[in-house]
């Protein structure tokens, strides 16, 4: 997990808009079980997404999202 989130960490620095490297923080996050990290990103990357694009998460990204209520709320 050490270099996935390495890479991840810098590839979002460079480009905000990869969702791609907010899904591999967030499941890193999650299986640190720093869930509540891991939902603060999701809000980013929506927010993000959202005022740069105008599109919503990707259907893998509100996956990850919603297992993460699950675990939150379980």
């Amino acid at each position: 997990m050490g270099k996935r989130w390495k890479y991840s960490r810098k590839g979002l620095a460079v480009d905000n808009l990869a969702e791609e490297f907010y899904q591999h923080l967030m499941v890193c996050y999650q299986r640190l079980g720093q869930e509540a990290e891991a939902v603060k990103l999701y809000r980013r990357c929506r927010s993000v997404l959202l005022s740069a694009l105008g599109v919503k998460p990707s259907s893998r990204t509100e996956e990850i999202y919603a297992d993460l209520q699950k675990r939150q709320s379980g």
